[in-house]
């Protein structure tokens, strides 16, 4: 699900480049490209310069007192976890750039990796290589993230789904509590039931959770219980919360309230924990992996018991069930690697950790440098070849006068003499060859860190016991369309 969001810079640009090409976020500048310009922030901004030099005069003659605008900010982003290769986040920005600037601005774009949620930065200079200037504005914005959007579905990624449909209060306020109107009644019928010895002692137990019941009947003459909350004008059907809550079961349940689980809370979500019996796995497993044993037995029971239905599968063609848990599923391969690497402590996992995490940051040290000099190599290879295309061109458009004075600056920085254009292309392929054998090493240690870095993450979770809280809350999405609808049984 990837979503555009942009602002104006007026002062530096320099600043904001510096910013997004910052090589811990990049990956060592790995994931940074530049469009008609360098990737090296200082030189790319004298390159943005360098076209509003030749135009800005012509263009911003009739601009107000206000600073006017140099460069467009550009922010890409994509949900938690949806995109695992940030290439691909950085291959999707070009697309989206190339589709809805054209080939004539200027642009620098950076993908960044050190957030939960993979984004892309994308720089590009307010005007193009032609004079043009880009005009943003509302439009112009809906505008790119139609682009952004019809490019992520091509890759089979989400995207927003804004019908600027308005919802009810009634759906409304209970969102903004986190909790829904019928796992309230949910709750409080639970908690009611463990402290009933019959339907009329539950029905006075109830009212203490701000609920009034009372046993009803239909035009059919079938007696029902009717539940109301605070004060909700409408008892409503308790069988329309589910199969645990008709009137039957309910007296079932409070005549063998003893099988009841014991109730947990969260100000977010609701879920009745089971104690899990953990000598059953003592012999097998101990410390890490028997506590990971014990969280999958918990989310499969509460699944076996009907207390729980996530909507999250690992097989979304399938149809629910503990075998096609995504959870469970998760745990299990988590588990299988904690068994191979024999890990079994708590002082295993973070000697684990510390050794990949130290291995990845050597070889990403190993890598930037090589990057950050292939990348000088290539804005001066391309820069000597414009320079040498253009120098003893006569008559040029004033495109191609922002093209050789962008090369001049280049050229004059590094002092380079383009008579030996063909020494830079060796060593450019030199450092390429060296990159790319080093490249598999990288993508190996990360995969490698991601694992172990999920696994750490997991248990916490599970040691703080926050881990079946977030397994087990409500759905939001499932919980909008159920609408509470006003009983129209009567009392007899």
């Amino acid at each position: 699900m990837a979503s555009v969001k942009s602002i104006s810079i007026r002062k530096s640009v320099k600043s904001a480049l510096k910013y997004i090409v910052d090589p811990k976020k990049t990956e060592g500048y790995l994931l940074v490209e530049g469009v008609n310009c360098s990737t090296d922030y200082s030189l790319a901004s004298v390159q943005f310069n360098t076209v509003q030099k030749m135009y800005a005069k012509d263009t911003y003659k009739n601009a107000s007192i206000k600073k006017p605008i140099i460069a467009h900010h550009f922010v890409q982003s994509f949900k938690k976890g949806e995109i695992k290769n940030p290439e691909l986040a950085l291959k999707i920005a070009k697309e989206t750039v190339s589709k809805h600037f054209g080939n004539n601005f200027q642009a620098v774009l950076a993908t960044h990796v050190n957030t939960e949620s993979i984004h892309t930065h994308i720089i590009i200079n307010s005007i193009d290589m032609e004079g043009n200037k880009y005009h943003a504005n509302k439009k112009s914005l809906r505008q790119c993230r139609s682009i952004s959007d019809e490019i992520c579905k091509e890759n089979n990624l989400s995207i927003i789904q804004n019908n600027n449909l308005g919802v009810t209060y009634g759906k409304w306020k209970p969102k903004t509590q986190n909790v829904f109107w019928k796992d309230k009644l949910k709750l409080a019928i639970d908690k009611a039931i463990i402290n009933s010895s019959d339907i009329k002692e539950f029905i006075k137990e109830i009212a203490k959770y701000k609920c009034n019941a009372k046993l009803m009947y239909n035009a059919k003459g079938e007696q029902y219980l009717g539940i109301k909350e605070g004060k909700s004008k409408w008892h409503m059907n308790t069988t329309n919360l589910g199969e645990e809550y008709t009137l039957e079961k309910i007296i079932y349940r409070v005549e063998n309230k003893e099988q009841e689980t014991p109730i947990f809370e969260s100000n977010k979500y609701v879920v009745q924990q089971e104690i899990v019996n953990k000598n059953t796995f003592q012999n097998k497993y101990k410390g890490i992996p028997l506590k990971y044993v014990s969280t999958m037995k918990l989310i499969a029971r509460l699944i076996d018991d009907g207390k729980i239905k996530s909507n999250i599968k690992f097989n979304t063609n399938e149809p629910y069930s503990k075998q096609n848990d995504y959870n469970i599923k998760l745990l299990s391969d988590q588990l299988s690697y904690l068994s191979k690497n024999n890990i079994v402590s708590e002082e295993d996992l973070s000697s684990k950790y510390n050794n990949i995490k130290q291995n990845l940051i050597n070889a990403k040290d190993e890598i930037n440098k090589l990057n950050k000099t292939q990348s000088d190599l290539k804005t001066i290879l391309e820069s000597v070849e414009r320079y040498n295309f253009l120098r003893n061109k006569s008559n040029l458009t004033t495109s191609e006068k922002a093209v050789l004075r962008s090369a001049e600056k280049v050229i004059q920085k590094y002092k380079i003499d383009t008579s030996k254009h063909e020494l830079i292309i060796n060593k450019s392929k030199d450092l390429s060859v060296k990159i790319n054998d080093l490249k598999p090493k990288l993508n190996t240690l990360g995969e490698e860190f991601n694992v172990i870095n999920s696994i750490n993450n997991t248990y916490s979770r599970i040691k703080d016991e926050s881990y079946i809280k977030e397994v087990t809350k409500v759905r939001e999405k499932d919980k909008d369309k159920e609408e509470r609808k006003p009983n129209q049984d009567y009392e007899r």
